[in-house]
């Protein structure tokens, strides 16, 4: 599952797009990315004030359920079920004014290594595309990303895809 929400990330989003914040996309541990939470439907998503640019690619999730993208500036990556709930929201760091999760500020430049270093708890795992990091907070919630092997690219996820 790791590697096919890996694959499904690695195309580039609309160039003409801008980003959430230039202060850094915030996220809550477990919760929300810029705004967002899974579940939330289409319609929410764009009332919370993202323009959403079709992505162009038809996904089906290892279940069979087929899955719809929507990129919202250069970053940020909504994968929706057939009922247009979100099911993934993914940022992807480089292309993105930063992030921020709590206090903490994470650079558009930071590698997964750098995450791990940032927070407590934090789990590093090989897969065959790539690594997954999984950090944990202090009340448990958990914050995922993932890198590409040989390349500077590094996702950060919320949602079961």
């Amino acid at each position: 599952m790791k590697v096919l929400l890996l694959a499904m990330l690695l195309t580039a989003p609309p160039s003409s797009s801008t980003d959430a914040s230039s202060q850094g996309i915030k996220v809550v541990f477990a919760e929300s990315i810029a705004g967002v939470r899974p579940g939330m439907t289409r319609v929410e998503v764009e009332k919370a004030g993202h323009k959403l640019a079709s992505e162009g690619i038809n996904r089906m999730h290892a279940s069979g359920a087929k899955r719809t993208g929507f990129y919202s500036g250069p970053a940020i990556l909504f994968l929706f079920d057939e009922q247009e709930h979100v099911v993934l929201i993914s940022v992807e760091l480089k292309k993105s004014s930063g992030l921020e999760v709590g206090r903490v500020r994470v650079p558009s430049t930071a590698s997964l290594d750098d995450l791990a270093k940032l927070f407590l708890g934090c789990t590093l795992e090989k897969g065959s595309g790539g690594r997954a990091l999984a950090c944990k907070d202090e009340k448990g919630r958990v914050l995922n990303a993932y890198d590409s092997y040989g390349g500077p690219e590094v996702w950060v996820h919320l949602g079961p895809g």
